[in-house]
């Protein structure tokens, strides 16, 4: 704070807009020839007791970021951190609020880039060419969708292994912001969904379908259904207990996911479904196939080969020829 003050004093003049501002806060500025005034702002807000920062959270944050970013490159003191932060602010977030606000937070929001998390105003974001999808209260560009897409397809969706490939890609940028990525996996679900239910990926999933249809993918079929990621739903009970305690009607439950793989084990399809059997399995199977393709099925495995699975499969799979076990649950099956 003493450095503060004394470039402050030493300053020859106001700034363009003949206003001192405070350099420790992002735009909180006094009227010409103002000097001491700011000189008591920072001695009465910026000090040991009171700690004040201008723009609420926010800059807290940066501060954190600030500090993790010295922690790997070794750049300035811990005395600079409240300045820079405000100045990071200052060059990220056009157009300016006005300068007698002094909590903006609900002003700018987080945005994530090709470069890494920034923050900018919530009019900027608004008005620009290019569009944000927006997540809760995050913001991604198109660019970080592409990074993003993919590390997850690379790296199976595992947070823990994309996450610090997209904070290497913003260190290297030179980003100091590169720590603002959430490190909860739960933070990131809503962004995945999103990014995947998106119209160009839904497009993109059409176009991948229709290439599968013509190289015959749907010719030979593999299907089977864990109960295993269904566990953590709440409201519903275990698959397997006895209890008829439940917050769903059985219709309505997802006890299942069940898995469909093509001829050169693509994954076609993966559906919830309320319990496991004929019925439940015909549905799912059929609703997973693109419409008028039903005929290309010739084949087809699942772990349960029964003469009644065979009769449903059959409705809906007019050329299925052959319902064999599965070649894993074989394997199983001669071990045990």
């Amino acid at each position: 704070m003493e450095d503060t003050i004394a470039r402050l004093r030493s300053a020859p003049r106001a700034n363009a807009s003949n206003a001192f501002c405070c350099p420790l806060c992002p735009w909180r500025s006094f009227g010409e020839k103002r000097r001491q005034r700011v000189i008591e702002h920072i001695l009465h807000y910026h000090n040991r007791l009171h700690q004040f920062v201008c723009s609420g959270t926010k800059q807290m944050k940066i501060i954190t970021s600030l500090w993790d970013y010295n922690s790997v490159f070794g750049s300035p003191s811990a005395c600079t951190f409240l300045s820079r932060s405000a100045e990071i602010l200052r060059e990220s977030i056009k157009p300016a609020p006005l300068s007698s606000m002094n909590h903006i937070d609900k002003d700018i929001r987080l945005v994530y880039t090709s470069t890494g998390p920034a923050y900018k105003s919530i009019n900027a974001i608004h008005d620009a060419e290019c569009p944000h999808r927006r997540v809760r209260n995050v913001y991604y560009t198109h660019g970080f969708a592409e990074i993003l897409k993919a590390e997850v397809l690379v790296h199976s969706a595992r947070v823990k292994s994309f996450l610090p490939r997209l904070t290497m890609r913003a260190l290297e940028a030179g980003n100091p912001l590169a720590s603002l990525y959430p490190g909860k996996v739960a933070c990131w679900w809503p962004i995945l969904e999103d990014m995947f239910t998106s119209p160009v990926v839904s497009s993109l999933m059409t176009s991948l379908k229709a290439e599968l249809v013509q190289h015959g993918e749907y010719e030979s079929l593999s299907v089977d259904a864990t109960m295993r990621a269904t566990l953590s739903i709440l409201g519903q009970p275990h698959p397997r207990s006895s209890g008829e305690q439940s917050a769903f009607p059985a219709k309505d439950r997802l006890t299942r996911i069940l898995t469909v793989r093509g001829r050169t084990n693509a994954v076609l399809a993966m559906s919830p479904m309320p319990r496991e059997n004929v019925d439940a399995y015909t549905q799912v199977v059929s609703d997973s196939i693109p419409p008028g393709v039903h005929g290309q099925v010739r084949f087809l495995a699942t772990d349960d080969p029964s003469p009644s699975m065979w009769t449903g499969l059959k409705s809906a799979l007019p050329n299925l020829q052959v319902l064999v076990l599965d070649p894993v649950h074989l394997a199983m099956v001669l071990r045990s």
